[in-house]
């Protein structure tokens, strides 16, 4: 990566810093509460129970489990300052994709959207996985992508992917398809081989803990168990989008009444949960019924995920429902908050947007580098389409497109950065390129009443 970069990358570290620091010390909300009673638990009685719905993986409690035994109560800002460091890990590689695929100019915006990436930014300081999960990942396909059959990249791509599923397991499939993928569209450079080692590497890196798991619990393979719960709580007939705080919740759907009415409205009762002692058989249970409850009406189902896939690539994100809430407290001021709410929402739109000109440029360009058959294209295409069909279409929250949001971040890069600028970009698009805009435009407009409401019930000190 060219050094005209760094200052970009060292702007982006000072940015998260400041957020830090104007953050404070809010009390733990939601997941943090759980990872940081599974890491006290660790340190009380000597070994990481379940959180009685969900078997987590291992790895985030694991890291505050040492940090806070290493440093007290200082043991959290310990671990926010390292996820603002390693969040520099994601900002170095969007800038080698964007150069690597169209120069420094591409590499430039790539490291501002970086930069101001407001969703990152809140992860980056949060006591929640994505940051150390995002650092692993894209590093993990970068090493793929450079690899060009080499052993040595490919181990570390595939131990990198072990490591991150021991943060979050929702890329498990995604990993074990992704290698066999580049197999098939570019054995030129990849080898059944070579897709074999990455698998395998990971899965060494997994093994003891499903090992634990399987001795514990009975069960084999298990990383961790969620699905279940997710079904319960996301396919069920209580539709709720945790991107909106409680508070808030009820009015925002009434001001975007007649697309709840048409898509979420279900009026089936909700299975019963199952309730064990053993929660992966309660994970394996609640997603049978779950099946069968989508069985039931798969058009109700179908129609659902569309408001998922919409709440998914919503603008909004946890940046937004903090600043709503006010858990900054360095940040209490309403004009200011409201500013930024609307800064981050327009930001994430203008990259989305840019986005899909990125991706037809790359497809439809005659340059060899960015042509649609190079191993970049293969990864960028399938971990969208993963995590926005598979993940996103299930739990519908934007914390789900974190690990697509550097991709996106250089596509947007691409579109703005490349030969001809922007023009060139909306020249060059394909039919493809111009129907997932059109579509991202009428998911915006199913939840745009959603977003204008939450700006105005946003109160607090002003």
């Amino acid at each position: 990566m060219s050094r005209a970069l760094l200052p970009i990358l060292f702007a982006g570290l000072a940015i998260r810093l400041l957020f830090l620091w104007l953050a404070g010390n809010p009390e733990p909300f939601a997941d943090e509460s759980n990872y940081i009673t599974l890491a006290l638990s660790r340190i009380r009685f000597g070994f990481f129970p379940d959180s009685g719905h969900f078997l987590w993986p291992p790895g985030y409690p694991f890291v505050l489990f040492h940090a806070l035994r290493e440093g007290g109560a200082g043991g959290v800002a310990i671990v926010r300052v390292f996820q603002v460091l390693a969040s520099g890990v994601v900002g170095l590689h969007v800038m080698h994709f964007a150069q690597s695929l169209s120069g420094v100019r591409a590499a430039r915006i790539a490291g501002w959207l970086w930069v101001f990436a407001f969703p990152l930014i809140e992860f980056s300081h949060a006591l929640w996985p994505e940051t150390l999960f995002l650092a692993l990942f894209i590093t993990g396909l970068r090493l793929l992508i450079d690899s060009r059959g080499r052993s040595l990249p490919l181990v570390a791509a595939g131990a990198l992917f072990g490591l991150s599923l021991l943060l979050k397991e929702s890329a498990l499939y995604f990993y074990l398809a992704l290698p066999f993928l580049l197999f098939w569209r570019h054995r030129e450079t990849f080898s059944l081989a070579g897709a074999l080692t990455v698998v395998l590497a990971g899965t060494v890196v997994v093994t003891p803990w499903m090992l634990r798991n399987q001795e514990y619990y009975g069960e084999p393979g298990v990383i961790g168990a969620t699905l279940g719960e997710n079904m319960y709580r996301r396919v069920n007939a209580n539709y709720r989008n945790l991107d909106y705080p409680v508070e808030h919740r009820l009015a925002v759907y009434e001001a975007n009444a007649l697309v709840h009415d048409a898509l979420v409205a279900d009026e089936r009762p909700k299975w019963i949960r199952h309730r064990e002692e053993n929660v992966v058989r309660n994970d394996a249970i609640n997603f049978q019924a779950g099946v069968a409850f989508i069985r039931e009406d798969p058009v109700a189902f179908a129609k659902g995920r569309v408001k998922r896939v919409a709440d998914f690539f919503s603008p909004h994100s946890f940046f937004v429902r903090h600043l709503v809430m006010a858990r900054h407290e360095g940040l209490q001021s309403l004009p200011v908050r409201r500013a930024l709410a609307v800064s981050a929402i327009l930001l994430s739109l203008f990259t989305m947007a840019s986005a899909t000109l990125g991706i037809g440029r790359v497809s439809g360009s005659g340059d060899k580098r960015t042509s649609g058959r190079t191993p970049e294209w293969t990864v960028f295409v399938a971990s969208v389409l993963y995590f926005a069909l598979l993940v996103g279409s299930l739990g519908g929250l934007t914390r789900y497109r974190v690990p697509i949001e550097p991709i996106l971040i250089v596509l947007a890069a691409l579109a703005w950065g490349g030969a001809g600028g922007i023009r060139a970009s909306w020249k060059q698009t394909s039919l493809p390129a111009r129907a997932a805009l059109g579509l991202l435009l009428v998911l915006w407009a199913l939840n745009a009443r959603e977003w204008i409401a939450l700006l105005g019930l946003m109160g607090g000190a002003s």
